[in-house]
């Protein structure tokens, strides 16, 4: 369980890399799948696997 905390945080963490801004975008863009965070790079593109 513990696991599934750590992923998230980093996630922020490398979020965090790209700049303050793409931490903020965290809060009205949250990822919606778990591929999101295990995939960095689909977040940041913006591909959605459901769109609300």
């Amino acid at each position: 369980m513990i696991n599934a905390y750590q992923k998230g945080m980093r996630f922020v963490f490398d979020i965090q890399n790209y700049g303050w801004e793409k931490v903020s975008r965290l809060y009205n863009d949250a990822p919606v799948s778990t591929e999101e965070i295990l995939r960095l790079g689909k977040w940041l593109k913006g591909e959605k696997l459901f769109k609300f």
